[in-house]
Order: C-alpha cells, then sequence, then structure tokens
C-alpha cells in the first residue's frame, strides 16, 4: 500500500529525532557549505548587501545552517525570522532581529522576533528559507501541518524558496493539495533539486 503524507510525515519525524544531534549539527553544516559554494559560484556573494532574506531558527533535530546565516550577514544581507502573528488563524509573520535582546521564547519553544520588532512586509523578501519535514523531487515540501508557511509564502510571490533537508527526507514524487507552496531550491547533503523558476531568479540578481 502507498504510504500516505501522514505516513511520510511521521516516518520523516522519527528518523530525525533517531538522529544523534551532532549528526544533525554536523551535516547541517554540510548544507550551509552547498548553499555557499552555489551562491559563490554564481556570483552572488558581492550582491548580497542590503538583499532581504527569510531565515528560521532550526530546532535541535533539524539541519543547523549557523554557517549559512552568519555568512549571509558577514555579506550584507538582511535577516528575517518568523513568528506566529495570529495562532487561531495559523498566520506568521517575518521581523529582523538587530541584537540579541529582541528575541523572545515563542509557542513552540522556538525563539522569535519581539512584538515591539516591526513585521516586514512579504513583497520585500527576495529569499526565504522554509523549513520542512519532507520534500520530492519536483519542489513539493510538507511541514508539520499546521499550515503557517503555505499561508506566509502565497504572500511572497517575488522571493525565492529555499529549503535544507536530510537525505531521508527527499522522496522522488509526493502528492499535494491546492495549497502547499513548492520549493524552488532544495539541498541535502548528496542531492539538490534545481527548478525553472531558481535559473530565472538567478538571471534577475546583478552579477
Amino acid at each position: 500500500m502507498t504510504d500516505t503524507l501522514q505516513d511520510l510525515r511521521l516516518q520523516a519525524l522519527a528518523c530525525r529525532r533517531a538522529q544523534p544531534i551532532s549528526e544533525a549539527q554536523s551535516l547541517g553544516e554540510a548544507i550551509s557549505g552547498l548553499f555557499v559554494a552555489a551562491f559563490e559560484k554564481a556570483g552572488l556573494g558581492e550582491h548580497l548587501q542590503g538583499m532581504h532574506v527569510g531565515f528560521f531558527r532550526p530546532l535541535p533535530e533539524e539541519p543547523s545552517l549557523a554557517s549559512l546565516e552568519r555568512w549571509l550577514r558577514a555579506n550584507g544581507a538582511k535577516l528575517y525570522y518568523p513568528r506566529v502573528e495570529d495562532l487561531r488563524e495559523r498566520r506568521m509573520e517575518l521581523a529582523e532581529v538587530a541584537s540579541e535582546d529582541n528575541w523572545v521564547s515563542g509557542r513552540f519553544g522556538i525563539e522569535e522576533p519581539h512584538p515591539s520588532v516591526p513585521a516586514v512586509n512579504p513583497e520585500c523578501l527576495d529569499l526565504v528559507f522554509v523549513p520542512g519535514v519532507v520534500f520530492g523531487m519536483q519542489g513539493e515540501r510538507v511541514g508539520m501541518g499546521a499550515g503557517f508557511y503555505d499561508r506566509y509564502l502565497v504572500r511572497t510571490s517575488r522571493a525565492l524558496r529555499a529549503a535544507a533537508a536530510f537525505d531521508f527526507q527527499l522522496y522522488p514524487q509526493l502528492a499535494q493539495k491546492p495549497w502547499d507552496q513548492a520549493m524552488d531550491w532544495i539541498v541535502t547533503p548528496t542531492r539538490e533539486v534545481r527548478t525553472a523558476r531558481l535559473a530565472a531568479w538567478l538571471e534577475r540578481v546583478p552579477v
């Protein structure tokens, strides 16, 4: 019998929990390096100054992108992080964190920007890094099931969508609901998914 999306989600979550945190961090660093290498190969390093990038603080079992985060900041990118805007409506927003004093503990145990920090207009974002549980080779994404990112991404029509994943999170194909938002670029430690939208985005960035 074909596994349902819920089956695949539960399998991937179980694999993430079973993986040592140290290995998750090591693999995350490898993925960060692949993103950085791809940006540099495309000649984007010097053009990140002022670029608006959506980022996120990962759970301990998710790929750590700390070195990518530092590299983006060092090259002048402005980073914005998610916080819950309306829990009942399952809406989120992104805001810039200028100092460590601007972090607060969020509803799901993840640090969020302080409520006093203004949210960025979603249409200002150039690039968004998106967490997920399972992904497909055509850019499909399945998250935790609450739909926060799906609701947000429909408001970021111009932003490229990138995701980091472990190899066991990537499947040849996934069924999708009409509201599911696809990724443009998925990187694992050994594989990479690049869509036509990524190629078009790279062409628009001045180099």
